[in-house]
């Protein structure tokens, strides 16, 4: 198991909403996973709450519960939800929303030691 915890940041206004992954935290997923949900929710441009992190926060979890319900995944129910859930985590994502809607930049922690930042 690859645990992660997932935190979408707006620091203008100090927003912030965190996502627990109890399996597939790693970067090669969760980068996608997060390139594709954006490109995604990003298809609508009137959407208004493109980036408030609660929201964000709830389609990611419901994007992943998708994905493995269609998959028939036997550990769906596993999966991800709201909030620090685990203090033991593998990987830390931070999700910032730049003064550009449409760039977010993603710094990755593991083990708590930033090791990459990218802007997707």
């Amino acid at each position: 198991m690859t645990r992660a915890h997932i935190i979408f940041v707006v620091k203008k206004h100090d927003w912030q909403e965190t996502v627990y992954q109890h399996a597939d935290g790693y970067p090669e997923y969760v980068v996608q996973f997060l390139k594709d949900m954006k490109r995604e929710l990003f298809k609508n441009k009137e959407w208004g709450r493109r980036f408030d992190p609660k929201y964000l926060a709830a389609n990611y979890i419901f994007l992943q519960k998708l994905i493995d319900w269609q998959e028939k995944n036997d550990h769906w129910c596993l999966g991800v939800c709201c909030g620090k859930v685990n203090d033991y985590i593998d990987y830390e994502y931070h999700v910032e929303q730049d003064d550009d809607v449409n760039k977010w930049k993603v710094t990755i922690f593991e083990h708590s030691k930033q090791i990459k930042q990218l802007i997707i």
